[in-house]
Parts: C-alpha cells; sequence; structure tokens
C-alpha cells in the first residue's frame, strides 16, 4: 500500500518534470555566461539626471565593447532582470488614447532594462518589427519592444507597431512600440506567460546601475568567467562583480525544487517497492516451507506442478490486491497536495495510476514465481517418508 501511494506520487512528478524541461524557455540559454555588475560610485549619483544615466551607459557600453572584442565571443547584452533568474520588475502598462476608467486596474507588464544586442545574445526570436539597437540612444524618440502576448492580448487583429504605451502612471513619458519579440517564460517554466515590455538602457527614466550581463561564447562557458572579470576590473576596478555562472545553470535552478521532490519520492517510492517485492518472496519462501508436507502429498495425489505454482501465486496476489486497493485509494485521496507542484497532469491521471498499479503487480509476479517454482519441485517420495 504505501509503496502504490509513492509511486504514484513519484510518477506524477516525474511526468510533470519532463514536461516541465520539454518547455521552451523563449530563450538559448546554452553557451551563455552570466554575472551581475553594480554600478556602485558617486559619478552614478551627482549631477543631472541625464548626466547619471550617460555615466551607467558609458560604463556598460565600455564593458560589453570589450567583451564582444575577445576572440570566441559572438555577442554580448545587459539587462536588470534575468529571465527566469528569480527577479520581477512589474510596471503599470497604459495604451495611449485608451484611456481606462480606473488607471489602478490597469494590466501589469514585466519591465526588462536592455542594452543594445540583447535579443541577439539570447537568441529570442524577432516576431513583427525591429529590435533595439543603437539608434534607441538617449534624447531620441523613446520606444520599447512588446513581447507577443502584450501583440495578441491587447492589440488583436492589429499591428501593434507604432502605438504608444506608458510605463508606470499614464502620465509617464509615452514610448512608442518598434517592435514584437517572442514570449520568453520569465517567472518560470511552468508559469503562464505574461505582458513583457523591453525599454533602452539609455531611455529609461534614471540610470539602471545593477544589470546583469550576458556573454554568448565559445563552450566551455565557464573559461569566460576569468576574462569577463578582468574586464571589469581594466575598466573600473571598484565595481563589485558577483554570481558568475553558465545560464543552463540559472535554467536548471528554476525547476530544482520540482527535480528535488521528484527524485526524493522516487527513491522513496524504489525503496518501498524492494521492499515490497523482497518481503512477499520472503513470505512467500516461509509459506511454502510450512505447507512442504502438504504441497508433497498433493503432489503424490495427482496434483500437476502448474495447479502447485498457481496455488503458490495466488496466496501472493490476496494481500498484493489488498495492498494497492488501499495505497490507490489513499493516492486518490490525497496527491491533491501534489497539485501546486504539477506541470500539465492532473493529479487523478489515469495513466500514472495504471503505470504504479502495473510496476506493483509485475515485481508481485516476479517475487511469487521462484517459490512457486520451488513448491512444484518437491519430491513427494521425500515428503512421505518423513
Amino acid at each position: 500500500a504505501m509503496a502504490a501511494l509513492l509511486l504514484v506520487g513519484a510518477g506524477l512528478l516525474v511526468r510533470s518534470v519532463s514536461g516541465l524541461l520539454a518547455v521552451s524557455p523563449g530563450i538559448d540559454p546554452s553557451g551563455v555566461l552570466t554575472m551581475q555588475v553594480w554600478a556602485a560610485g558617486e559619478r552614478f549619483r551627482e549631477g543631472e539626471n541625464s548626466e547619471q544615466i550617460a555615466a551607467a551607459v558609458r560604463l556598460y557600453d565600455d564593458i560589453l565593447g570589450r567583451a564582444r572584442a575577445l576572440p570566441g565571443v559572438t555577442a554580448a547584452a545587459a539587462v536588470t532582470t534575468l529571465p527566469l533568474g528569480g527577479g520581477v520588475d512589474g510596471y503599470g502598462f497604459h495604451i495611449q488614447g485608451r484611456p481606462s476608467a480606473n488607471p489602478d486596474a490597469a494590466p501589469t507588464a514585466d519591465r526588462f532594462v536592455v542594452t543594445p544586442g540583447y535579443f541577439e545574445t539570447l537568441r529570442t526570436p524577432l516576431v513583427r518589427g525591429r529590435v533595439l539597437d543603437e539608434r534607441d540612444g538617449q534624447g531620441r524618440e523613446p520606444v520599447v519592444v512588446v513581447n507577443q502576448t502584450v501583440a495578441e492580448s491587447l492589440f488583436p487583429g492589429e499591428d501593434p507597431i507604432g502605438h504608444r504605451v506608458s510605463l508606470g502612471p499614464p502620465t509617464a513619458v509615452p514610448r512608442t512600440i518598434v517592435g514584437v519579440v517572442g514570449d520568453v517564460r520569465h517567472r518560470g517554466l511552468g508559469m503562464p506567460v505574461g505582458y513583457q515590455v523591453y525599454v533602452p538602457q539609455a531611455q529609461w527614466a534614471w540610470a539602471e546601475t545593477f544589470m546583469t550581463l550576458v556573454i554568448r561564447a565559445e563552450e566551455p562557458v565557464a573559461v569566460w568567467a576569468a576574462p569577463m572579470r578582468e574586464i571589469v576590473r581594466a575598466v573600473d576596478p571598484s565595481q563589485p562583480v558577483t554570481a558568475v555562472r553558465p545560464y543552463a545553470e540559472v535554467v536548471a535552478e528554476s525547476t530544482g525544487t520540482r527535480r528535488f521532490t521528484a527524485g526524493l519520492l522516487t527513491v522513496f517510492a524504489g525503496t518501498a517497492l524492494v521492499m515490497a517485492i523482497v518481503g512477499l518472496y520472503g513470505a512467500l519462501g516461509v509459506l511454502v516451507g510450512q505447507r512442504r508436507r502438504e504441497i508433497g502429498v498433493r503432489i503424490a495425489l495427482g496434483a500437476r506442478a502448474r495447479a502447485i505454482r498457481r496455488l503458490v501465486i495466488v496466496q501472493g496476489i490476496v494481500p498484493v490486491t489488498a495492498g494497492l486497493a488501499a495505497g490507490l485509494t489513499a493516492a486518490a485521496l490525497s496527491v491533491g497536495a501534489l497539485r501546486s507542484m504539477l506541470y500539465n497532469v492532473e493529479p487523478l491521471d489515469p495513466a500514472t495510476f495504471v503505470t504504479a498499479m502495473a510496476v506493483l503487480g509485475a515485481g508481485a509476479l516476479a517475487a511469487s514465481l521462484l517459490p512457486a517454482w520451488r513448491a512444484s519441485k518437491i519430491d513427494p517420495a521425500t515428503t512421505l517418508r518423513e
């Protein structure tokens, strides 16, 4: 019964994790190194707001320019919130010309401040229009790029390119939509895609001094950590560098809880299954020993080996059937607790329940075969002499 309960739970989580890992995140994390750089210092806080923005842009442009010059580096960019990295930066999303009766009820979009080359580095597909590049500098017309969910949900049946939107309050600076990119599973592979807006670093309202660099380079990615640290040190040795690791590890960590729970339940289920099979085998072995004389008499009176084997197997199947019924019933009543950890799998998934029953049934049958075969080989003459 315990093995059945654990097998169902493990099966649901394994199927969920398998389905989750098959989901496209909307980016290509392979071959990408990530590192966080915090532009610290008085020059990023002194003077006019425009001067602070320009200082931050120069710092990251210098770092990224040197990174792109490294042999083997194919692309480099920076972003304020790394997709699947755990951070969320939501802003109100207002479409110019479509005033809302209640601005507080306006939709919220995940905001990403990015540098030129961001979409090319993470290989986010361009659906329509253009991506952000060097044309979108400080003092130019404010622009944004939105994801496909924004285009389909908020601009149904029309082209969003050219529409103007504001981020934050309705009175914020209007920005023209110049491109639509594919959806990115920013909040998690198992989470629905929401509204996403990308803004050039040079055109945001204030200086973004804390950003994550994304460097696409030849494998292995880890070897580029030291050269990138040297570049940051050469540009400004006072800037701290943290969280240097391959992007693939970041994406893997986003499913870490589910994978750990699935692995743990699988170990428990496997242990319970082995214990159930070994216990059944031992119990049937003892049963055959206790009924040795009876079985010998049966054989002496003409019982066939097949009948003897069936006799022993039935003795094993009866408690197995009762255990399966109890375990599957308990599983049906308790798997609802796993609902929050399941992706694209129903708690009462028939295939999982049938598979668990088949695995346990096959294991029980295998555990019964050897004692049954030994029972059918008992020598009646020896038994009668005893």
